[in-house]
């Protein structure tokens, strides 16, 4: 392959950029042999027997002897000894050790399957209705799985081929995603997935004082603080790729701690790391996380730094429950073809993963021998027709197709995505019994121009409710899509169902129920957005919303005056121009939308300025809004992690609107609101907040039986309100790895 172009300044201003071969798949089982010579030579492989992956760094010696070697990175090993042995015993951290009887004076392969200290069979197992391939799968994956190790069924496998750039200072980094080739159960498309199995989501630096796996931050061996939280034993020095290194066992203090337990070699020279197994146990908490290896190698560059040249991550998730199968999940990452000092402008960073326009395109066989890094196993070219043919399995497929509307809502017909499925039916006691249905057009439609359209009919109210959008993506590069959208629907005052069009789960909860202050309300908007330069996203909407209360209320249309006329339903017409700023913020683009993976040290601010204007369309105010928000997950090492989410908004106009429920009330804005109607009869009152700042204080225990999480609330201020209690519990579940 042509080289591929890399820069580098020095060891404190690093830029370089590698080309990737990434191979994920949720099984990766390897048996190979090495030929041997003459004397007596034993060659062969060293793989856990548990997931059949390779174990490198194993130490191999011959019975009674001191003559020994260690694998490779691939498991690898050949020794030989001109004396009588009968056997060769192999040994690793946190496996037990193994022997075997040899022939003297012979050449032979002898491989091993390490067992684990503590481990827990899994089994696969299929019934009701089983489907005759079914034994025959089984015995493939038996057979897959080793003489000793546990059965495993291959569900996904993926390789790509990429271009790594990466920058110190600034720190920055650009994946381009050159081929990808993807087969597994339920993937139909495998832009989404492409994007993160690459490269850029495989790699962990160990010398990072925090490394984050799972959403959890893990202390690094090599860490600034290392003598706080592990042990050492200098055990062995031993010569690898012609660098003499120490070999450092360790161990975490605390077995609860977030840390790692393993081995690591430290060139005698340069104090670098040189190559790593590090293990997170499952002893440290992790609920569903039985184990999270992480093996690198490292290389000199020419620059002087030390990056990783080879990286194996495996993380085994366990049964849920005793009948749900567990979870075994690889990446393999090779990195070649580096390059120093070939400088980029910061433009060319602007988006920090793409997929090459024909990444799927002459993606056969012969393509992937000649580009492979390292040659994939018999066993391994094998998963891929077992995948296809676990596909056609009718019991497979009926589940995979279930499992697919569940997580994405939409069942994809053709062109079309019919859904979401979980808003088909609500109740609540304005609709009485709601039955919804909808659309949207995919990428298979046009990857340029969306459409979608709903509509629910409500057989207490006997009304119609109903929404319909158009949108077109102009440019993918810098995100910018213009989108034009229509609704009539009811909503509860101070949901703002609005904001959660996105999350139908918490959309269709806001449609059962007894309904707080429920209202119709019609609603056009036009929303225009770029993204203007990495992290700078500029948006203009207009927005037109009328309110039609479906309880008692109303408003003083003239305040100034004793006798004001009051009206119930507003229409408001109102122009925002919002600006987001996210300096590290990481997207993904999956199909005809943006996904976002949050940022990584920086809070996102944005500033939103709305102004109101009365007359437009009937809109019943004028007014000049301007709010700020600034949010940031906070990564807290040992202690977890917070968000913070600040928000502040302030109107300059006397208005009735949503303000009325939170935030300051001020006198003007107080006397809008009108305790009678126009006919005289009492109306609900809405809850008014006086200059007392309103106070609430909370605390929870999560993870209780590993889903549970319960928060205790204390108001603290407007106690004497009717009705009013001081004291709550929320019960709330959630499933954290």
């Amino acid at each position: 392959m042509s080289p591929i172009i890399l820069h580098c300044c020095s060891q404190p201003l690093l830029k370089f950029v590698l080309e990737k071969f990434v191979v994920f798949t949720s099984l990766l089982l390897l048996y190979t042999s090495v030929a041997c010579s003459q004397s007596t030579v034993v060659s062969g492989r060293v793989i856990d027997a548990n997931s059949g992956d390779p174990i490198p760094f194993a130490n191999l010696i011959f019975q009674g002897q001191s003559t020994g070697t260690t694998t490779d990175f691939e498991g690898f090993y050949e020794m030989q000894i001109n004396l009588p042995v009968d056997s060769i015993i192999c040994s690793y951290i946190g496996y037990k050790s193994r022997t075997k009887a040899i022939f003297t004076g012979k050449s032979q392969v002898i491989d091993f399957q390490l067992e684990e200290d503590i481990i827990s069979l899994q089994e696969v197992v299929f019934i009701a209705g089983e489907n005759p391939a079914i034994e025959i799968l089984r015995n493939v994956v038996e057979q897959m799985a080793g003489d000793d190790g546990k059965p495993i069924l291959p569900v996904f496998i993926s390789e790509s081929l990429s271009e790594s750039y990466y920058r110190n200072n600034p720190k920055l980094q650009h994946e381009r995603i050159i081929k990808s080739k993807i087969s597994g159960v339920g993937v139909d498309d495998g832009s989404l997935v492409s994007q993160f199995i690459g490269s850029s989501f495989q790699e962990y630096n160990f010398y990072n004082n925090w490394l984050n796996i799972v959403s959890k931050d893990f202390v690094s061996p090599i860490a600034d603080g290392w003598n706080l939280f592990y042990e050492y034993d200098l055990t062995d020095s031993s010569v690898i790729n012609n660098d003499l290194c120490y070999r450092l066992d360790f161990f975490p203090k605390r077995e609860q701690d977030l840390a790692f337990y393993g081995t690591m070699w430290i060139t005698k020279d340069e104090y670098a790391l040189k190559q790593i197994d590090a293990t997170i146990a499952k002893s440290a908490n992790l609920n569903y996380i039985e184990k999270i290896k992480i093996q690198q190698e490292l290389v000199k560059t020419e620059a002087g730094a030390w990056i990783p040249s080879k990286n194996r991550i495996l993380l085994d998730i366990g049964e849920i429950t005793k009948n749900m199968a567990g979870v075994l999940a690889k990446f393999y990452t090779s990195n070649q073809n580096i390059e120093i000092n070939q400088v980029k402008d910061l433009k060319f960073y602007q988006q920090p993963i793409v997929l090459a326009e024909d990444y799927q395109m002459n993606n056969g066989d012969d393509y992937w021998l000649d580009k492979r890094h390292e040659p994939l196993s018999p066993t391994e070219m094998s998963v891929y027709t077992m995948i296809d043919s676990l596909k056609n399995i009718p019991i497979v497929k009926t589940y995979t197709e279930l499992i697919n509307i569940a997580v994405n809502g939409y069942k994809k017909v053709g062109k079309i995505d019919f859904g979401p499925y979980i808003t088909l039916y609500a109740n609540n006691s304005i609709e009485g019994n709601r039955f919804q249905g909808g659309f949207r057009t995919n990428e298979d439609f046009s990857n340029k121009w969306i459409f979608g359209a709903r509509v629910a009919y409500g057989t207490r109210d006997e009304e119609f409710k109903y929404g319909g959008f158009v949108e077109r993506i102009v440019d993918r590069n810098r995100w910018t899509t213009v989108k034009t959208e229509y609704t009539r629907d009811i909503d509860q005052v101070g949901l703002a169902a609005e904001d959660l069009l996105g999350n139908s789960v918490f959309l269709t909860a806001t449609k059962f129920g007894d309904l707080v202050r429920p209202y119709l309300f019609d609603q056009f908007k036009f929303t225009a957005q770029r993204e203007i330069f990495k992290g700078y996203n500029q948006k203009v909407i207009f927005n037109y919303r009328t309110f039609d209360p479906l309880y008692p209320f109303a408003y003083k249309t003239d305040p100034e005056q004793p006798d004001s006329p009051v009206e119930s339903q507003i229409q408001t017409a109102e122009v925002t121009i919002e600006s987001r700023f996210a300096k590290d913020e990481l997207f993904i683009q999956n199909e005809n939308t943006r996904v976002s993976l949050g940022t990584n040290k920086w809070p996102i601010f944005t500033v939103k300025y709305t102004r109101g204007i009365a007359g437009i369309v009937g809109s019943d105010f004028s007014y000049n809004r301007l709010g700020l928000n600034i949010r940031k997950n906070l990564k807290l090492g040992l202690l977890g992690t917070s968000d913070f989410n600040i928000s502040a908004e302030h109107i300059f106009e006397n208005l009735g609107t949503a303000n009325i429920l939170y935030g300051y009330l001020d006198p003007a804005n107080n006397n809008l609101l009108a305790d009678l109607d126009e006919n005289g009869n009492i109306v609900e009152p809405i809850g008014r907040l006086t200059d007392d700042p309103y106070i609430e204080l909370g605390y929870g225990i999560e993870n209780i039986f590993k889903v549970i999480r319960i928060d205790f609330l204390h108001r603290l201020t407007y106690l004497d309100n009717p009705n009013v209690s001081n004291f709550g519990v929320k019960v709330s579940f959630q499933i954290i790895l």
